[in-house]
């Protein structure tokens, strides 16, 4: 190989070894640097107006309701399910197999007195 292939060789290996890196973080001036101006925040943002939009129309936000009081109104009906469903889970013990009802029933006779 000679040393001009040699050269092209390492010039494209270079090329690829810099699409592989990451690109640098951009820099900021010393001025404030305003969040909405970050793509993923626009995104978010068109993403919830879109939402909200779909919502009023479907009816699911009330025509004076915010859609933070949607939001509010969404995470109290979540806790309140949640609240009623735990009621299933409290009291419920596993039911004993035949052993453990020997056991208990043993354990009973010996605690009364004779």
């Amino acid at each position: 190989m000679s040393v001009v292939d040699a050269a092209q060789w390492h010039a494209v290996l270079d090329r690829i070894e810099d699409r592989r890196r990451p690109p640098e973080p951009t820099r900021r001036g010393r001025g404030y640097a305003c969040a909405d101006a970050d793509p993923a925040v626009q995104e978010y943002l068109e993403r919830r107006e879109r939402d909200e939009e779909i919502k009023r129309r479907t009816g699911q936000i009330y025509p004076d309701e915010t859609y933070e009081d949607y939001e509010e109104r969404m995470r109290e009906r979540a806790f309140q399910q949640q609240a009623s469903d735990d009621w299933l889970y409290e009291d419920y013990d596993e039911p004993e197999d035949e052993a453990q009802r020997q056991a208990r029933a043993a354990e009973q006779a010996a605690s009364e007195p004779s």
